[in-house]
């Protein structure tokens, strides 16, 4: 967890979604389905939490669903219906590659990733990835971990 990871007595708003939680919402057979259905029922319930990713993200889900499902109809309902009412895209801008590069993640995907929850102000960075975001100003914390601390 990052060094100004969010104390339980202050609620998370914005939370900024990591493309293996995108999958984990839409794959029930992942390890993080079940956390990441109840942040997303918790997001529709307006009870103190919003889900933002980033539109590169979104894109990554499109291509492994089209994969996983062998119907590209079928993957892009799954992220039309997730980007019209659940996840909040947000742009990125060209400025955040040569960032994304500099940052020191493991992977310029997690470099992008982190680069624009930082730069979104976000309070948590939602990932099941334990070895990625070490060194963002963005707490980071699997749904898992946030469900323990924040409810």
């Amino acid at each position: 967890m990052a060094t100004n990871a969010v104390g339980k007595n202050r609620p998370a708003r914005y939370l900024f979604l990591d493309t293996n939680a995108l999958l984990d919402l839409c794959d029930k057979d992942r390890p993080g389905h079940d956390a990441m259905r109840r942040l997303a029922t918790r997001a529709l319930s307006h009870e103190g939490v919003e889900l933002h990713a980033s539109i590169s993200s979104f894109k990554d889900l499109y291509y492994i669903l089209s994969r996983l499902y062998k119907n590209e109809g079928r993957a892009r309902q799954a992220v039309e219906r997730m980007m019209g009412s659940l996840v909040a895209p947000v742009d990125m801008l060209a400025s955040y590659g040569p960032a994304a590069l500099a940052c020191g993640e493991p992977d310029f995907e997690d470099g992008l990733i982190r680069i624009s929850a930082e730069r979104e102000g976000a309070d948590v960075l939602v990932t099941r990835d334990a070895k990625a975001f070490a060194g963002s100003s963005v707490a980071h914390m699997s749904a898992q971990q946030f469900e323990e601390n924040f409810t």
